[in-house]
């Protein structure tokens, strides 16, 4: 069996390369060429010791058998089978029915293929300035993972190439590899802050060399900060206004969402309002009005608290600060449809009405009881009727009896709840009314059919006053 054409050729396994190999024939009996139709073969390596199943052949005219390698595989075999690298070929006669089974030597072909790098991870991630970033790579051929190949990170500052540095297996804070991954991970303690790219290149032996870069893998930055939290006032009406304050700076001037929260337990946490700010010392400013339940809810004490978060999740959160919630204030004042003047005993009533105003939540309240208080002789409340509210009005109809004296009388207003104690009491001012009476009626009594001498005699006059109550004394 003698070589005719194949050996030493380069092959690349990734594309439609192909190339002759071949072996002719001669009788070494005679030393004539066998001529065509005689049974051969050929064997290739897959990994340089092991023969892949043979491809049979047979002998041309020319005495030559040829096997158009890797285009004509045996059935059953595909190109992924050969490793990269160099391969062992051999030919010869192969269960030929005139010839006995004859291989050449071995000679070489070399498979070459190319490397597909690709950076997985970060895709985007943030990381704090001073740990550690890990970087994840997958390498594969037309075939699959590849792996034991050589491979170089390089983290690039997009502001500041010029400060670019690498990651291998030879310098990092961390590597694993297996199953075509390659993880490397680097400290970044004094790189600078920003966006970085991540450039992958590989190499490896029998491969051409290879890159890839993924734009904007990682973020580089610093955690943003709460400063001087505080509310304007420590202690009010749960209906009150109060102004809550932070000072926040990030100085990567990524937006953040500022929140502002609230607990009863400084355990569990609701959040109240928030809003999106960047930049640096900017200061924020939240409003709000609490509810009764709030205050109810308190125990003792309403916490409060600001966090600050990224788009890369970094955060600051400050330390939980208390108020207390207070019952609200609420004013009464005289409406002006209550009735200043009222005549005792008639078909017509006085109405005395008041108004309640919720002065910490700033509005009219339905949510308290009401009580009016009367006098009956302008000095002692001795009369006490409750009422009950309606867009903050409360009011009574009143119609005096003869236990009312006519003239000035006084009355005044007092706001309870009682249904719990979300209001402090309150008392109006004193409020004043006029009753009137019918005219008075006057009888005389004496003297009636009697005589007496003028000049001599004293004549004694005696007669009554009254009203619809009856008489009435200090009539003049």
């Amino acid at each position: 069996v003698e070589y005719a054409s194949g050996d030493g050729i380069d092959l690349w396994r990734n594309s439609s390369d192909s190339d002759i190999l071949s072996v002719k024939i001669t009788d070494s009996d005679n030393g004539a060429e066998v001529g065509g139709g005689v049974s051969g073969a050929f064997w290739v390596t897959t990994d340089r010791n092991d023969f892949a199943g043979k491809k049979l052949s047979t002998t041309n005219t020319t005495s030559y058998i040829n096997y158009n390698f890797p285009t004509d595989l045996p059935t059953g075999q595909n190109k992924c089978d050969y490793l990269t690298g160099i391969q062992n070929w051999k030919g010869g006669v192969f269960n030929d029915t005139c010839y006995k089974d004859t291989n050449s030597t071995n000679y070489t072909l070399t498979f070459y293929s190319t490397l597909f790098p690709e950076v997985i991870y970060p895709n985007g991630s943030g990381f704090i300035r001073g740990n550690p970033v890990s970087v994840n790579g997958t390498l594969d051929d037309e075939c699959g993972y590849v792996e034991d190949a050589t491979i170089v990170y390089t983290y690039i500052p997009v502001g500041s190439p010029q400060n670019s540095y690498t990651c291998t297996i030879n310098s990092n804070n961390g590597w694993k590899e297996g199953e075509g991954w390659y993880n490397c991970t680097k400290n970044t303690v004094g790189r600078p802050q920003g966006w970085y790219n991540v450039k992958m290149e590989v190499s490896k032996n029998y491969y051409s060399s290879n890159s890839t870069q993924k734009n904007n893998s990682f973020n580089l930055g610093t955690n943003p900060s709460l400063t001087d939290p505080s509310v304007d006032k420590s202690i009010g009406g749960w209906g009150e206004i109060y102004t809550f304050t932070v000072t926040f700076t990030d100085s990567d001037f990524n937006t953040n969402n500022v929140s502002l929260w609230r607990s009863y337990d400084n355990t569990n946490w609701v959040m109240i309002n928030s809003t999106n700010r960047s930049g640096v010392s900017v200061p924020i400013q939240f409003k709000h009005r609490f509810t009764c339940e709030d205050y109810q809810n308190q125990s003792p004490y309403f916490y409060f608290k600001f966090t600050a978060i990224d788009v890369f999740n970094f955060s600051d959160e400050t330390t939980p600060q208390y108020i207390t919630l207070d019952r609200d204030n609420v004013t009464l004042t005289l409406s002006s449809s209550s009735d200043s003047t009222i005549r005792r005993i008639s078909d017509n009533t006085a109405l005395l009405e008041f108004r309640i105003y919720d002065s910490d939540h700033e509005r009219y309240t339905n949510d308290t009881d009401g009580q009016i208080y009367i006098t009956q002789d302008g000095t002692n409340y001795v009369i006490n009727e409750s009422c009950t509210p309606t867009l903050g009005y409360c009011n009574i109809t009143y119609n005096p009896n003869c236990s009312s004296t006519v003239g000035i009388q006084k009355w005044k207003a007092e706001s309870v709840y009682s249904g719990s104690t979300w209001y402090k009491s309150a008392n109006s001012s004193e409020f004043y009314f006029n009753i009137t009476t019918v005219k008075l009626s006057a009888i005389l009594s004496e003297p009636i059919g009697i005589t007496r001498v003028r000049g001599v005699d004293d004549v004694f006059l005696r007669g009554n006053v009254s009203d619809e109550c009856g008489l009435v004394s200090e009539a003049s």
